[in-house]
């Protein structure tokens, strides 16, 4: 019986999960950071800009997994 090589397969299926994970977690980071930043700059509380900035947070990660943006969703 011949041993079977699967770190090609492996390797594949981490770069399938593993981009598009990345580039939803920079899309939030960046979501976050800029709403956060616009809001103090218009003079907001900060703790109000906080919860403002993760409700956008939220909402991009509710379109992203709405609309396939990760695999397998």
């Amino acid at each position: 019986m011949e041993k079977i090589n699967w770190t090609p397969l492996k390797s594949d299926f981490d770069n399938i999960i593993t981009f598009p994970f990345i580039r939803l977690l920079i899309s939030l980071a960046i979501v976050y950071v800029v709403v956060f930043i616009v809001l103090i700059k218009i003079r907001l509380p900060k703790q109000l800009a906080n919860y403002i900035a993760t409700a956008a947070l939220l909402a991009v990660l509710y379109y992203s997994f709405t609309h396939g943006y990760l695999p397998g969703t």
